[in-house]
């Protein structure tokens, strides 16, 4: 396939998931009603005009990066290696074990207090934390401190103490699979999250962490970890992307960070 074509049908595809991201806000707005676990607020503009200019602006900025950066400019801007006195102690196996630890425990908490807690919505902070604490906060830690999140995975952790190997030899996941793995559990994550009525019911946020937690380990232990980590587990696939933002990023050289 040319460059030119390739570059046609990135535009088409871009185009489709602007208009699909428009229509998605748009057709949301007669049943979207509240975010994570706030309750109902008004507005001093009408909900819909609301929604379509959020829309709006996403299409824009599909559009504008589309055709106003199709290629990367701060490619070659040089890497600063930092300092062997930062980097040591943050990159040392006693450190992200450590970091591993503590977040798995913080997500086995989390999804005990879900599971045990009050049933009260509002009373149960589980949905708090994983809607407005973890799942805002993903976003600027990524951009600012890079995929530490792949690191840190709760997942992951729990795979690799269950046995699950960190690579498969000889078993790769289908070309078919591509990323729609994560693409579809961000667009029900979405879903849940802006659309579905009761968001912050507390059971039904731990029947989906032990049923995504179950497909999550199963796809590792398939497949390995790392390989599901790559390109299947949603959230680290999300935090991959904004981190490409981040002006630091943890490199492999020879086995080694």
């Amino acid at each position: 396939m040319s460059r030119s074509n390739r570059w046609t049908r990135v535009r088409a595809r871009v185009f489709a998931i602007a208009a699909l991201v428009l229509i998605s806000i748009v057709a949301s707005t007669s049943v979207a009603s509240a975010h994570g676990v706030q309750g109902r607020a008004e507005t001093p503009i009408p909900i819909a005009a609301f929604f379509l200019a959020a829309g709006v602006v996403l299409v824009v900025s599909f559009v504008g990066l589309t055709f106003g950066w199709s290629k990367p400019i701060l490619a070659k801007i040089p890497w600063w290696r930092a300092p062997s006195w930062i980097e040591r102690p943050l990159l040392a196996s006693v450190t992200i074990g450590a970091g591993r630890a503590v977040v798995l425990v913080l997500f086995l908490f989390v999804a005990a207090t879900a599971a045990f807690g009050s049933e009260r919505i509002g009373s149960n902070p589980a949905p708090l934390i994983i809607f407005v604490i973890w799942w805002v906060g993903l976003v600027p830690i990524s951009a600012i401190f890079g995929n530490i999140w792949r690191e840190l995975n709760p997942w992951a952790t729990l795979a690799l103490l269950l046995r699950a190997p960190r690579k498969r030899e000889g078993r790769t996941i289908p070309h078919l699979v591509g990323y729609w793995p994560p693409a579809l559990v961000l667009l029900l994550f979405a879903w849940f999250e802006l659309v579905y009525p009761t968001p912050a019911s507390p059971r039904l946020v731990a029947a989906l962490i032990i049923v995504y937690t179950a497909l999550t380990l199963a796809a590792m232990y398939r497949w390995g970890v790392d390989a599901w980590l790559d390109q299947g587990e949603a959230f680290t696939v999300y935090t991959g992307l904004l981190a490409l933002l981040s002006p630091v990023e943890m490199r492999v050289i020879d086995g080694k960070r």
